[in-house]
């Protein structure tokens, strides 16, 4: 088993085949015997009692990378097991993988899974009232139909607030007058919708 720093990814010579072969050596003269053909002319070929000279040479079909180095069974398990638990694999001062604490999510990141968090919200809410979504539901605010109409309204406002009070929270959080709050704790900190009907 290998390891490779620049693909970060794992090499096994059965598959990737083996970065050396043995051949033979191929400043080897083969000695020639005399032998019969077929058809009653003498030919010259290989000894056959000849063991030729053996030379260890690279492997020209080996798909290991260059700055692969060898890693025991026991220590390619211990690093899945590791990443399975949450922890990256990278690699040391010698090429060595390792196991790492991930490196804390950038601001866009943390940004991005909120603003997802706080739609599914408004979605999952719009839902529990029988619409598609949120968007579904703020399409009612012109509706003919009198009760549509008010909860179409309705969602519009709890719309607007919601994201007021979010993109609040999250400035809050950029400019660093706040901590960063747990998805539940930012959901929780939004308006609840008043259907109104």
């Amino acid at each position: 088993m290998f390891y490779s720093k620049t693909t970060g990814g794992f090499y096994e010579t059965a598959i990737h085949g083996p970065r050396k072969i043995n051949v033979i050596d191929p400043v080897f003269a083969w000695p020639q015997i005399e032998q019969e053909g077929e058809d009653g002319v003498t030919v010259l070929v290989n000894d056959p009692d000849i063991t030729p000279p053996m030379v260890d040479t690279d492997n020209p079909d080996c798909k290991i990378p260059a700055d692969a180095v060898e890693i025991t069974d026991e220590e390619h398990a211990a690093l899945i097991e590791g990443q399975a638990s949450g922890k990256i694999i990278t690699a040391d001062d010698n090429g060595f993988p390792v196991l790492s604490d991930p490196p804390p999510p950038t601001t866009e990141q943390v940004i991005a899974s909120y603003t997802a968090a706080v739609q599914k919200h408004l979605d999952d809410t719009a839902k529990q009232r029988g619409y598609d979504g949120i968007l579904s539901a703020c399409t009612y605010a012109t509706s003919t139909n009198a009760k549509f109409q008010a909860e179409g309204q309705a969602a519009v406002a709890w719309r607007d607030a919601v994201w007021t009070s979010c993109y609040a929270t999250l400035a809050a959080v950029e400019s660093g007058a706040a901590v960063i709050p747990t998805i539940e704790d930012l959901i929780a900190l939004l308006p609840e919708i008043n259907w109104g009907v």
